[in-house]
């Protein structure tokens, strides 16, 4: 029976879920490569140049959890676990569904949007099983994901282009949704382009073209980002796991001197 004298502040504190999200070859999969001890279940071949380990390919939905299995049960030191990417993990929930749902045929699984829903199941034993390595394993969980540019159709005015993760998002289903709701830190990859003009007497007038990588963690029109309250980070962080972490520490210990 719960009582008062059962009430504490605050709870144990576990790893952080981190959703990262990006253009191609912004430098995702090395992020995650700089991670403490990290593991990567790859489903796709993005990964396969870095000298990371790594499970086996997965071609099929079963191998991703056989993964986690893996991690959940045996004895190890990894420390982070990383999935690159989440989108393609998607493709393989919804060949897996296809498969073991409706017979192989694709037009079922679209029909009245019936496959939809059995995605959104899958997705959610997913991550409650990246759920249990944080908080069983103490594990620090990744997911990388792509972005691609889509037109957003605006009702309060002109439309505009925004970054979209390349995940089912829509009224009815949103896996996009359902990730970013379970994640404490969803960051935005991208390049920063700044343009520096030069004097007319040492360049003739040319400009010069400045580009820097950088995570966006607030939100914006244009994109996804998120910080859940517990955690703390700058606007912008220079693309680099250590920059990130330091910062992400330097902002927790500042606020429990503070407290």
């Amino acid at each position: 029976m719960v009582t008062l004298k059962d009430i504490k502040k605050g709870g144990k504190k576990y790893p952080p879920r981190i959703v990262a999200h990006g253009v191609d070859g912004i430098g995702k999969s090395t992020f995650g490569s700089q991670a403490e001890k990290p593991i990567f279940i790859c489903t796709e071949d993005g990964a396969t140049r870095l000298d990371v380990p790594q499970f086996p390919l997965c071609e099929k939905w079963e191998e991703v959890f056989d993964a986690l299995r893996v991690l959940a049960r045996e004895d190890h030191d990894y420390k982070t676990c990383v999935v690159d990417t989440a989108d393609w993990a998607q493709h393989l929930a919804m060949d897996f569904i296809i498969r073991e749902e409706y017979e192989g045929d694709g037009t079922k699984f679209d029909a009245y949007g019936a496959g939809y829903k059995v995605l959104m199941r899958e997705w959610r034993k997913f991550l409650a099983a990246l759920d249990f390595l944080r908080t069983k394993r103490s594990m620090e969980i990744i997911l990388l994901v792509h972005t691609s540019i889509k037109a957003y159709r605006n009702p309060l005015g002109e439309d505009y282009d925004v970054f979209k993760a390349s995940l089912v998002d829509s009224q009815s289903t949103s896996i996009w949704g359902a990730l970013k709701e379970w994640a404490d830190l969803v960051l935005f990859m991208n390049n920063e382009v700044k343009v520096k003009t030069n004097s007319q007497k040492a360049t003739k007038g040319k400009a010069t073209m400045m580009q820097k990588r950088y995570i966006f963690t607030k939100p914006s029109a244009a994109y996804d980002a998120k910080v859940r309250a517990g955690w703390d980070l700058p606007d912008k962080v220079e693309l680099d796991y250590e920059i990130f972490k330091a910062s992400l520490n330097k902002k927790a210990a500042k606020k429990t001197e503070v407290a």
